[in-house]
């Protein structure tokens, strides 16, 4: 072709792959929505005609409970799928700041469950000496479904700690700690993928929580990593950041 029109044509197939992209991912989504929202919206039927058929006031109301339980799973489904389209067709650089960890994670632990759910979880002293350069949506993203699954996978009594260390190259590290059953070794690089659940799972999961993890730190340019705990039950999730994406708190922002 004449050289003068390439740059025209180069940028047509640029945007035709670009309409190809969206159109896939379109088709994707729909197809993991009718999936996977087929399960429960059947459970959450049968669970209405118990109710309705019921001989007695007890077995009406559990079945109502499990009606309840069903709406709880559906819409934390349909909120998970909504954050992964939204991951999946973001496009272009991200604004970050320097976010104070423990602070954000104490407020993001508040607005999830109040009191009862920030007296499950401490806080190590790292946590609040470290802050993170990252998007402040992609932030809170990460971190409330990590705690999400950690509150689902611990018993009532079991203990959820929050801790970060930074490192000698400059990069940090922050974890969680769960006393859930863990994720068995085998199963680790299999459950940050999409509607893939571990054999040890909740009965709320969805296989979503650790897949939009796994994007929201990418797009950070950090990364996931999952581990077992030496010698006991449970999972540590840790969200690994590199150089220049972590520093020690200042005094205006570290909690004493």
């Amino acid at each position: 072709m004449p050289s003068e029109i390439r740059p025209l044509v180069d940028a047509l197939n640029r945007l035709f792959g670009k309409v190809v992209a969206a159109r896939e991912h379109e088709r994707t989504f729909l197809a993991y929505a009718a999936h996977e929202l087929r399960t429960p919206l059947a459970g959450l039927k049968t669970q209405v005609q118990v109710a309705m058929q019921a001989p007695d006031a007890t077995m009406r109301d559990a079945a109502l409970a499990q009606t309840l339980s069903a709406v709880d799973q559906s819409a934390r489904l349909v909120q998970q799928l909504l954050t992964v389209s939204r991951l999946d067709s973001s496009v272009g650089p991200i604004a970050t700041v320097w976010i104070p960890v423990e602070e954000r994670l104490r407020d993001l632990l508040a607005a999830m469950g109040g009191l009862p759910a920030l007296e499950r979880v401490a806080f190590g002293p790292g946590v609040m000496t470290i802050e993170i350069r990252m998007d402040e949506d992609l932030f809170d993203l990460a971190m409330r479904n990590l705690m999400e699954n950690a509150l689902l996978m611990t018993p009532p009594d079991g203990v959820i700690t929050w801790d970060a260390a930074l490192g000698a190259d400059g990069g940090a590290i922050l974890s969680i700690t769960d006393d859930g059953p863990g994720i068995a070794e085998a199963e680790r690089a299999l459950v940050i993928r999409r509607f893939v659940r571990g054999s040890r799972r909740a009965k709320l999961g969805s296989g979503l929580g650790l897949s939009i993890v796994t994007m929201a730190l990418e797009q950070s340019g950090a990364r996931l990593q999952l581990a077992g705990r030496d010698g006991s039950p449970g999972l540590r999730a840790s969200a690994i950041f590199g150089p220049r994406l972590a520093r020690r708190a200042t005094p205006a922002t570290a909690r004493l």
